[in-house]
């Protein structure tokens, strides 16, 4: 029996459109099935949908969570990095690792589009959490779906990890202290007890601390500055 026989429209999405996290995440299959079955049409269809995906003018540099198939076009402007729009972010960089970091065009589209979510999406709470708002019609929703949770891994998996200094810096310290405060879980204290001892082994001289130029040597070279931030922030958020 045909598919049209058999399929059905349950209005998700209005005005006819398609959902970007649907056809947007089709690639990394189809791709694999190409390589498995030889058979170069998969690819092609859906290096199609990346052409015009990549070619489309984006509002901000954003990708709406609607695109209408008839005419090409956006639909509404709702952006969001939850439902309806979380697995093209998290598919773009699956596709630059399963071509083992040779799809440098997914790449760039996952760069291009975090540095857009980051400037117009990233928020800060009253209490000073972080979190993904989204966006409709240019205007935030002071919200984020538990669906946005894969975001922090996909930028961790990102990120380049050549880097070697350590400059005192708080966030890390920081999230412990947030953790704990919200689970009291005392794994966190200890962790957070376990980095003031580190600080304190390899940081401390004689006119205060020092960040290190490589963290993972065994006697890191000190590099001879206290960061402003490390008094301000790093040592308060220690206190915990």
């Amino acid at each position: 029996m045909c598919c049209e026989q058999t399929s059905k429209n349950y209005g998700w999405a209005s005005g006819g459109s398609s959902i970007l996290s649907e056809f947007g995440t089709l690639h990394l299959e189809m791709t694999y099935l190409s390589d498995v079955t030889g058979k170069p049409i998969y690819r092609n269809k859906v290096e199609h949908i990346r052409k015009v995906l990549r070619e489309l003018d984006k509002p901000n540099g954003l990708y709406p969570n609607y695109l209408n198939p008839k005419t090409g076009k956006w639909g509404q402007h709702h952006m969001s990095m939850g439902a309806l729009g979380d697995s093209f972010y998290e598919y773009l960089l699956k596709a630059w690792l399963q071509t083992n970091k040779e799809d440098n065009e997914a790449r760039q589209m996952f760069d291009d589009a975090m540095q857009a979510v980051f400037l117009h999406m990233l928020q800060t709470s009253q209490n000073g959490l972080t979190y993904f708002a989204e966006l409709k019609f240019d205007r935030p929703e002071h919200k984020m779906d538990h669906l946005s949770c894969f975001s922090e891994g996909s930028e961790a998996r990102a990120l380049k990890t050549s880097e070697k200094y350590y400059i005192l810096r708080p966030e890390v310290i920081e999230s412990y202290f947030y953790m704990y405060r919200l689970t009291k879980d005392e794994k966190y204290r200890d962790w957070g007890w376990e980095a003031v001892q580190a600080l304190e082994k390899y940081c401390r001289v004689p006119g205060g601390y020092t960040g290190l130029k490589n963290v993972y040597s065994e006697s890191p070279q000190q590099d001879d500055v206290q960061q402003s931030f490390f008094i301000a922030e790093t040592l308060k958020v220690s206190t915990y």
